[in-house]
């Protein structure tokens, strides 16, 4: 990899940065300077001078001619992930309003239900509300697939 930079004359950072993060998010800080003794007034006002600045800062076509030229300094630097963590609340600092629970219940069938549509509404009614179809399931001793 670094063979590569060095035949591109590019920083390794900036190969490694483009090779590797290819459809990733890879966060990075990209700075970048003139190189020491360098005069970039022939690039304008808004060259890089002889301190570290974001390269943000710089439109990448003028930064890609000084490179070309070999007077750019650049240094990357990986910024490290972050994993936000969300812990509930306890239950007493929740209002009860906006507590809520999902409960099913059997409703009979309109029309004239078959008989073993009314029996599985019967056993239903029978053994009340349900947070789930799977708890009626397994009441039922079945398995829900």
């Amino acid at each position: 990899m670094t063979a590569w930079a060095a035949d591109a004359h590019l920083p390794a950072g900036l190969v490694w940065c483009d090779l590797l993060c290819v459809g990733w998010d890879s966060p990075c800080t990209h700075e970048v300077r003139a190189v020491e003794g360098a005069d970039l007034n022939a690039f304008g006002a808004r060259a890089p001078g002889s301190s570290w600045n974001d390269a943000v800062t710089f439109a990448p076509p003028l930064l890609d001619a000084i490179r070309e030229q070999g007077l750019l300094e650049e240094t990357f630097t990986a910024l490290g992930r972050t994993r936000t963590v969300i812990s509930a609340r306890d239950l007493d600092d929740v209002p009860a309003e906006a507590r809520t629970v999902t409960l099913l219940r059997a409703v009979s069938p309109a029309g004239r239900p078959d008989p073993k549509q009314r029996q599985a509404c019967e056993w239903l009614a029978a053994h009340g509300p349900q947070p789930s179809l799977s708890a009626w399931a397994r009441g039922r001793g079945s398995a829900v697939v």
